[in-house]
């Protein structure tokens, strides 16, 4: 299915898949109707996936204004139900540039998150809320400010915690290649990268398995999927000298839901 391109920004194309009315049947479903908020909450679900998706473009736009930064083109962005993805035209061979376009989407998602928390603590405390564990309560699932606030908050620690795994080809997977490229070579780094990357997918889609979080699953499927993938692709840059063309993106933007 073609994106839909919805805006430019610094020469870069901003795409929403199609994929993405799913996420709207989920709001109207779960904010409507199971939480027995009616058209209020549906609004209101509306609007904070909306906002955690701009969490998303914000985070690989840190992405592609760094890779600018390294003389690169990024050909653009686009928006998917787990999160984005930037299209970088050619990965850069010095492994600091490498690690420096991927550290810059975590790092915008952690000065968002700083930027949130003091304007959380004020609107919780003028609530009445006096700890965290009241805060947690209050807020999640909870049409409200508050709510809005935590879940944003929440939201830019997932992506910047989850995206500075290990795993390929996660940001902090990228990171840990461009560490290991000066002992073993770019190829060699790939490989490590993948290995760590597919063994904690496995991990961690088991520990989904059996708690239940069946989208932990899916998104570590994912996550194992790409990582062969990138490893393929060095491989074949290797062997023919080619041009390598990469993907930034992460492996899912968190879910508005309660528990």
């Amino acid at each position: 299915m073609k994106s839909l391109t919805i805006g430019r920004i610094q020469g870069i194309d901003i795409k929403l898949h199609p994929s993405f009315l799913l996420i709207a049947l989920w709001v109207i479903y779960h904010w409507g109707f199971r939480q027995n908020y009616g058209i209020g909450g549906t609004i209101y679900g509306f609007v904070l996936v909306l906002s955690i998706f701009c969490l998303v473009l914000l985070h690989e736009l840190g992405h592609s204004m760094m890779a600018h930064e390294y003389g690169l083109r990024v050909r653009d962005i686009t928006l998917v139900p787990f999160g984005g993805i930037a299209r970088i035209e050619q990965m850069p061979s010095r492994p600091r540039a490498e690690a420096m376009i991927s550290v810059a989407g975590p790092l915008v998602n952690l000065a968002i998150a700083l930027l949130i928390l003091p304007m959380l603590l004020m609107v919780g405390l003028a609530s009445g809320n006096s700890s965290l564990q009241d805060f947690a309560q209050f807020g999640l699932g909870d049409v409200s400010l508050t709510g809005f606030l935590f879940y944003l908050l929440l939201a830019n620690l997932t992506l910047a915690i989850f995206n500075l795994l290990p795993a390929f080809p996660m940001d902090g997977g990228r990171i840990l290649r461009a560490g290991v490229t000066p002992f073993v070579g770019r190829q060699g780094a790939t490989t490590v990268a993948v290995a760590i990357g597919v063994t904690l997918g496995i991990l961690i889609g088991i520990m989904g398995l059996i708690s239940g979080e069946y989208l932990i699953v899916v998104v570590m499927a994912f996550v194992i999927l790409a990582a062969f993938a990138e490893g393929r692709a060095v491989r074949v840059q290797a062997r023919d000298g080619g041009i390598e063309r990469r993907r930034f993106g992460h492996g899912g933007a968190p879910t508005p839901a309660t528990s």
